[in-house]
C-alpha cells in the first residue's frame, strides 16, 4: 500500500463521523475504566507507602529520633517567642511618656493676635 495513495484515498468527514459516534456511544464506558485504573492506582501507591515501607527497624528508630528533637526544638521556639510576647505586653502596659505638643509654638516665640 502505498502512502500517497492511502491520502487520496482517506475521507476526513468519514474518519470523525466514525470517532465522533464511537464517542458518544463509548464515553461513559471509558471514563469509567479511567476512573477505575486512576483510583486503583492511587490505592495501590497508598498501600505501597503505608504498609511496604522499605525501612529496617534501625532507620524508623533514627526517624522516631530525629522528630523528637525536632519538637523539642519547636518547643524552644516557642518559649522564645512567648517571652517575646511577654516583654512587648509589659512595655505597651507602662505608662507612656507624654508626648510633644506638635501645636504649641516654639519657645522663645509669642503668638500673634
Amino acid at each position: 500500500m502505498n502512502i500517497s495513495n492511502f491520502k487520496n484515498n482517506f475521507n476526513k468527514k468519514y474518519f470523525l463521523k466514525r470517532v465522533s459516534d464511537f464517542w458518544e456511544n463509548h464515553s461513559r464506558m471509558l471514563f469509567s475504566i479511567f476512573s477505575a485504573a486512576v483510583l486503583s492506582a492511587g490505592v495501590y501507591f497508598w498501600y505501597q507507602n503505608t504498609y511496604q515501607s522499605d525501612w529496617n527497624s534501625e532507620q524508623k528508630n533514627q526517624y522516631k529520633i530525629s522528630q523528637s528533637k525536632q519538637a523539642k526544638f519547636k518547643e524552644q521556639e516557642f518559649k522564645k517567642v512567648i517571652a517575646e510576647s511577654e516583654n512587648r505586653k509589659r512595655i505597651s502596659e507602662e505608662s507612656p511618656s507624654p508626648a510633644k505638643d506638635i501645636f504649641a509654638p516654639y519657645q522663645g516665640e509669642t503668638p500673634e493676635n
